[in-house]
């Protein structure tokens, strides 16, 4: 009664799309939930016609993007297929 919650976001900018498979895509989008100011969206995405389903992801602030992208910025394939060889894929951390 009066305790519903709701969930509303706002697709601000859609920067990637990353991979496509079927009806499912993965994206790189700015997304403001409930209002608030837009974080960066790495999220999976189903389209069945008009209706939109948003699956699992990952939310980042301005801060941790950053932080992302000098990680990213710094790796190359080779670090990325020797840390998935010896470690797993689990394996880089800041």
């Amino acid at each position: 009664m009066g305790n519903e919650f709701v969930f509303d976001y706002q697709i601000v900018e859609r920067i990637a799309v990353l991979s496509e498979r079927g009806n499912v895509s993965k994206e790189l989008n700015l997304i403001s939930f409930n209002g608030r100011k837009p974080k960066y969206d790495l999220r999976s995405w189903q389209r069945d016609g008009e209706e939109v389903k948003m699956l699992k992801g990952v939310t980042l602030s301005e801060n941790e993007m950053e932080r992302l992208k000098k990680v990213l910025t710094r790796m190359n394939r080779e670090d990325i297929k020797q840390l998935f060889k010896e470690r797993g894929p689990h394996a880089y951390s800041i």
